[in-house]
């Protein structure tokens, strides 16, 4: 992962403090655990039995086996910590009933231990998704939450977790709403990458709505900002980069990234809008890739991050050109997509 951009952030906090992690072994995760180390935090981090935890070993990160659904571990595991980070979760793929099990269940373990811990702050990564479609851009921390999807549902509710424990029992939480997040070790995004370099991509519609992304290593900043800002608890912030470009653009950076122009086809977008609204998600399989496709290419997403930057000191650092540039690197490092 990128020691450039963990070395970036050395101002934020200058003395150590002991941190437990959950979802170490996931995407954002694996940027944090060495950033926390480099900054030299002691770092407990979570992994599930059956998952690698070698390489947070080596990292010097003490690992705990163990589970967010699983009560009996998060008290073990958060013994003697100061700070929590919480990014466990499930992405696509699950049913309702696992989204809620591992986000809202397994989030309540996890504040149930800090609580019994006396965790002096907590930090839940949550999403923007919980705000559903926008209706006014750019949205902000006070658009409504209206979740359409199972992923987003349950984070939703989870945050209604968090905010229970915030005022009944006082614990000092922070809450981060990322937009989508991609860099590398995304494997969610290589596909369009794959699509695009090939010359390949169909778009429903002009595909120039605005497109609001952001890095992984700016997500980490704020996470490890989220730790330290003193105003921070009892508060939630969008996480985004700089600002919005139309979705096209970001095509355009990723096809340039790979030493090219960009070719797609455009189709006209109401067909696609019409089926994905008649179309029940369920019916689609567990994915419903077909609706998530047509929202990705048909729905706005802009933020207003100013709250972060005011409260947090958060600076996007990277841009989509860099980004897109970073992400192909390293999925051609990894043999993922030939050079």
């Amino acid at each position: 992962m990128e020691r450039r951009a963990a070395a970036s952030f050395a101002a934020i906090r200058a003395d150590p403090v002991r941190v437990f992690l959950t979802g170490a072994t996931g995407f954002v995760g694996g940027h944090l655990a060495p950033a926390l180390v480099e900054h030299g935090h002691e770092v407990s981090a979570l992994v599930r039995p059956g998952s690698e935890g070698d390489g947070l070993e080596r990292l010097g990160v003490r690992v705990v086996r163990g589970d967010v659904t699983d009560r009996r571990s998060m008290d073990a595991g958060m013994r003697g910590v100061d700070a929590v980070c919480h990014l466990a979760t499930l992405r696509g793929g699950a049913t309702a009933g696992e989204h809620r099990a591992v986000t809202v269940e397994g989030t309540e373990n996890v504040l149930r231990a800090a609580l019994n811990a006396g965790v002096g702050r907590v930090v839940h990564c949550s999403t923007v998704g919980v705000h559903g479609r926008l209706r006014r851009l750019p949205a902000d921390e006070s658009a409504p939450i209206r979740p359409g999807t199972a992923y987003q549902a349950a984070k939703a509710e989870a945050e209604r977790v968090v905010m229970r424990y915030l005022r009944r029992h006082g614990l000092p939480i922070v809450i981060l709403r990322p937009t989508a997040i991609y860099g590398p070790g995304d494997l969610r995004s290589l596909k369009l990458y794959r699509t695009i370099l090939s010359g390949r991509l169909v778009t429903p519609g002009p595909a120039d709505h605005p497109y609001h992304v952001v890095y992984v290593t700016d997500v980490v900043q704020a996470l490890l900002r989220g730790m330290d800002a003193p105003d921070a608890p009892g508060e939630a912030y969008l996480v985004a980069d700089g600002g919005p470009i139309p979705q096209i653009e970001m095509f355009r950076a990723i096809a340039r990234a790979g030493g090219g122009e960009l070719r797609r086809r455009r189709l006209p977008a109401w067909p696609f809008t019409l089926a994905a609204a008649l179309t029940p998600t369920r019916s689609l399989g567990r994915r419903g890739s077909f609706t998530k496709s047509v929202h990705f290419f048909t729905h706005p997403r802009s933020f207003d991050i100013s709250k972060a930057r005011r409260d947090l000191g958060y600076r996007p650092e990277v841009d989509a050109e860099e980004g897109a540039r970073r992400t192909l690197a390293w999925y051609r490092d990894q043999g993922l997509i030939p050079r």
